[in-house]
């Protein structure tokens, strides 16, 4: 039977059998509960936040609850059908996957699941989605297209450029750039934060990547034969003819070789004096830098008296003393002349005018 895709988690291990979505105690490996999905599992499952995610084959997804199985299972109907497995952020519960009618979604499985996002892509993306701390994936397209996006609530398109060449195979990151061999044999090295290439050339006659630490990436030559480049140029420093892995582990995670030949035996492979497997990251830079700039506390000032009075002097500013500012009668105690006109000593119940406007 094809199992496919396994979820695997700190507590659970999920795995689909036929149509059935099957979890496991990953601390002893006994089994918990056995449930029927409602359609046909396309690529097994994986582990993100609070769910099993499950691709059909009804253009959609399916989501299990983990820890919490009161709660009710749920379906998200999307554009096209899942062409590769989706992909968990190392960071968080926000999952990508691209389908075959042109579209990559990024979903978000903490508390109650929701589609965030999907992006029109410039051509299928056929290859599993490489993901990034900080929520971030990256992929390429049949139609030769490189993308870096950020899982924000809207979507964030970091860069989206143009590499002439179609690309079927997923991405591998190490030391900061996008490693991605096109269906030519062309092996592109792209930088994470700005999508540009890194090396001076594409290094040619790549087949696959098996991993990569230090300062080499370790891959199989379209001779399928085994070699090293220098990370930094570019450059084959090594082949080994003699060593022609049939089948292929890719190890993203880690600082370990996985080799198997045609009787299915496995050799793994370590840098000398790595006794203990090292877990490697593709730290979010921007988010470092971000986070560098928000420590900087602002330089507290205390405000102060000013020494002199800013208009030069107590005196009246406009420099007319105490007396009225629109001139109109003496200063002091002196009284203010009618502003109409009227004779000061008219009694009280004077006409203000003086006279009667019409002659009465």
């Amino acid at each position: 039977m094809n199992f496919g895709k396994m979820g695997i988690d700190d507590k659970y291990l999920t795995i689909t059998n036929g149509g059935n979505l099957v979890k496991l105690d990953v601390t002893n490996g006994e089994p918990i509960n056995t449930v029927r999905t409602t359609s046909t599992p396309l690529y097994g499952a994986i582990n993100a936040g609070d769910y099993a995610l499950v691709p059909t084959i009804r253009n959609g997804v399916e989501g299990y609850p983990l820890s919490d199985t009161t709660r009710d299972p749920f379906m998200e109907i999307v554009s096209g059908l899942a062409l590769e497995p989706p992909t968990k952020s190392p960071t968080s519960s926000k999952t990508a996957w691209a389908t075959d009618r042109g579209f990559v979604y990024v979903m978000e499985l903490s508390g109650e699941p929701s589609v965030l996002f999907r992006l029109n892509t410039d051509g299928i993306v056929s290859g599993v989605i490489a993901a990034g701390d900080g929520d971030r994936f990256f992929f390429g397209s049949e139609s030769g297209q490189v993308y870096g996006i950020r899982a924000t609530r809207t979507g964030r398109v970091l860069w989206s450029h143009p590499y002439g060449e179609p690309f079927y195979k997923a991405p591998f990151l190490v030391n900061g750039m996008v490693l991605l061999p096109s269906a030519y044999g062309s092996l592109f090295a792209i930088d994470q934060k700005s999508g540009l290439g890194v090396w001076d050339d594409a290094t040619p006659n790549v087949d696959e990547i098996l991993g990569g630490f230090g300062d080499k990436l370790f891959v199989r030559l379209l001779s399928q034969s085994f070699a090293a480049i220098d990370l930094k140029s570019g450059d084959i420093v090594e082949i080994d003819d003699t060593l022609k892995p049939s089948k292929m582990l890719v190890n993203r995670t880690t600082d370990r070789l996985y080799l198997v030949n045609d009787i299915g035996t496995v050799q793994c492979l370590r840098p000398i004096g790595k006794e203990n497997p090292t877990i490697r990251r593709s730290p979010d830079t921007e988010d470092e830098a971000e986070n560098e700039a928000g420590t900087v506390k602002p330089t507290e000032t205390t405000p102060t008296a000013p020494e002199t009075d800013p208009f030069g002097g107590a005196t009246d500013p406009f420099g007319a003393g105490n007396a009225d500012p629109f001139g109109a009668g003496g200063a002091g105690d002196a009284p203010m002349a009618d502003p109409f006109g009227a004779p000061s000593d008219a009694g009280a119940g004077a006409d203000p005018f003086g006279a009667d406007p019409f002659g009465n």
